[in-house]
């Protein structure tokens, strides 16, 4: 399971009060990340060095959102929680079942592997409302979703294909699945 934010309120500069799903809580400076996020992903995030802009987020897809789809991966800032408040991380529960499971989450995606005896090796990216299933091995994919979005789970991919089909042996073995590197 992958922390998702149930709350978040402004405080002042880039500062936000943040609550996670799993009780930690506590006030996060994104000063810095916006900065690197504007340096590395362009202009989605320029907008967000406005501290008028910055300040008018809200709570969607389980982290922080921007009118202009800009958001932070909630694991991203579920770090910088425990790293500026000098906190511990909950220790993360047991996989129940490793037929269908969470892998992987950045950007707002969130990345499940169901394994599925006659099926080729795939996945599946969940993006608000929007939901593909994409083959591992062909790149082919099922479904509808935003193009910028579609990019980042196909770089994602790329940097990622021999977890996945390793992912989707254990899968097979009804052993349960390993967490992927999001895209960072």
């Amino acid at each position: 399971m992958l922390e998702s934010v149930v709350k978040a309120k402004y405080i002042d500069g880039y500062k936000v009060w943040i609550s996670f799903d799993d009780g930690k809580s506590g006030e996060i400076d994104l000063k810095n990340k916006i900065k690197t996020l504007s340096r590395n992903y362009g202009s989605v995030f320029k907008p967000l060095q406005d501290i008028n802009y910055f300040k008018n987020f809200k709570v969607l897809n389980d982290t922080l959102s921007w009118k202009n789809e800009a958001d932070i991966a909630p694991e991203r800032l579920y770090e910088l929680l425990i790293k500026q408040n000098k906190l511990t991380r909950t220790p993360k529960e047991k996989l129940s079942s490793p037929k269908k499971f969470e892998i992987s989450r950045f950007l707002g995606i969130k990345i499940l592997m169901l394994y599925s005896k006659n099926t080729e090796p795939h996945f599946v990216a969940k993006y608000g409302k929007y939901e593909v299933s994409i083959e591992i091995k062909a790149e082919t994919l099922s479904g509808n979703f935003p193009a910028r979005a579609l990019d980042f789970v196909f770089e994602w991919l790329d940097l990622n294909k021999k977890e996945l089909l390793e992912n989707w042996k254990l899968g097979a073995k009804d052993q349960p699945l390993k967490k992927i590197k999001p895209l960072e």
